[in-house]
């Protein structure tokens, strides 16, 4: 059986705005990375390492609500919970 944030991330077409900005977020934290990779600096690098992991971390809680708000209303999501 699939968990909440695994099958909350298929409704990913159906999100807020919110949700592309925590993937934007993530996308700059990606870049601090980079960036602290190539110049070899410790705060870049770590920078964007936490913007990575807790954006990525709050898009998951994001998914998981918006999938059980879905199924709540949409008898064919809640049925994925019966594995039927």
């Amino acid at each position: 059986m699939p968990t909440g944030g695994a099958c909350g991330h298929a409704l990913c077409l159906n999100a807020t705005v919110s949700l592309c900005v925590l993937n934007d977020v993530t996308a700059v934290g990606t870049a601090f990375v980079v960036w602290g990779l190539v110049t070899l600096e410790v705060w870049p690098t770590f920078l964007g390492s936490v913007l990575v992991y807790y954006g990525k971390l709050w898009f998951l809680d994001r998914m998981v609500w918006l999938y059980e708000d879905v199924i709540a209303h949409n008898e064919h999501y809640r049925s994925w919970l019966d594995g039927h």
